[in-house]
């Protein structure tokens, strides 16, 4: 099949005029078997891109965070839903014999949460926290991977367990 492109526009006196303004490129594709046809294959490009109107604030489009919150039900439940989910995991806890116990958020709740499960006493969260961190020290290729989210830009993993060591005795 041999095609033609040939320029279309005002030096063109064949063609009728194109609704596209003249600063836009325009080629007219015909091939041999579209001779006969009335209506050539008008293609356009080139120039500058159109302005957009002004944009509806109500229309925009939502940000991540703003997508996710609306497609979040634990967002954007009620009151009285929380209330029932409190409930129903009290009941929960009651019925598998466990209770639950307040943890002093002072930095040490991890710990403070552990030793209260293995010794029954938040009081050895130091104890608590010093095994912890022998245990990171010394299975490093198994644990590297857990901790990497809370080092800090540019600690390394032996940083981050002697950071974790000296918090110990801070508090």
């Amino acid at each position: 099949m041999d095609s033609d492109i040939s320029p279309a526009g005002p030096s063109n006196p064949s063609r009728s005029p194109s609704p596209l303004p003249p600063r836009h490129k325009r080629r007219i594709i015909t091939t041999s078997s579209d001779s006969d046809s009335s209506q050539p294959l008008l293609l356009s490009g080139g120039g500058h891109p159109k302005k957009r109107p002004p944009s509806d604030p109500s229309r925009r489009r939502l940000t991540r965070a703003q997508a996710r919150r609306a497609s979040s039900p634990s967002l954007t439940t009620d009151l009285e839903s929380i209330a029932a989910e409190d409930i129903s995991v009290k009941t929960e806890i009651t019925r598998l014999g466990l209770g639950l116990r307040d943890v002093q958020g002072d930095g040490n709740c991890l710990f403070r949460a552990l030793a209260d499960q293995l010794w029954g006493v938040q009081k050895r969260h130091v104890e608590v926290r010093k095994l912890v961190c022998d245990y990171l020290e010394t299975h490093r290729d198994g644990m590297e991977v857990f901790v990497g989210a809370f080092m800090k830009d540019g600690e390394g993993y032996e940083g981050y367990v002697e950071r974790m060591r000296q918090l110990s005795g801070s508090r």
